[in-house]
C-alpha cells in the first residue's frame, strides 16, 4: 500500500470517544488546488464537502491557535467548491 494514498483523518464523536485518528484511503476525495502549499508529514486532515482539509498537526495547541487567530491574521484554504 503506497502511503501517499492514506491519511489521517481526526474524528469527534461519541464512538471514538472526546477526539481520536483513524487512517482512511484518499482514493475519491478531491484534493485541494493550494495543497501543496500547507501538506507536511505530521497534518491531520478531515473531509468536507467531498474535499480534503486540513484540521491541525500533532503538537497543535488549541490555546495557542486561538491566540495566534486573535492577535494575528491566518489565512485558511476553504473546501468550498
Amino acid at each position: 500500500m503506497d502511503s501517499k494514498e492514506l491519511i489521517h483523518m481526526v474524528y469527534r464523536g461519541t464512538h471514538a470517544g472526546a477526539s481520536s485518528t483513524v487512517s482512511i484511503f484518499r482514493r475519491g476525495i478531491e484534493q485541494s488546488p493550494y495543497a501543496d502549499k500547507w501538506m507536511t508529514d505530521g497534518l491531520m486532515y478531515s473531509v468536507y464537502a467531498g474535499r480534503l482539509s486540513a484540521v491541525g498537526t500533532d503538537c497543535d495547541d488549541p490555546l495557542d491557535a486561538y491566540w495566534k487567530l486573535r492577535k494575528n491574521l491566518m489565512l485558511y484554504d476553504i473546501p468550498e467548491r
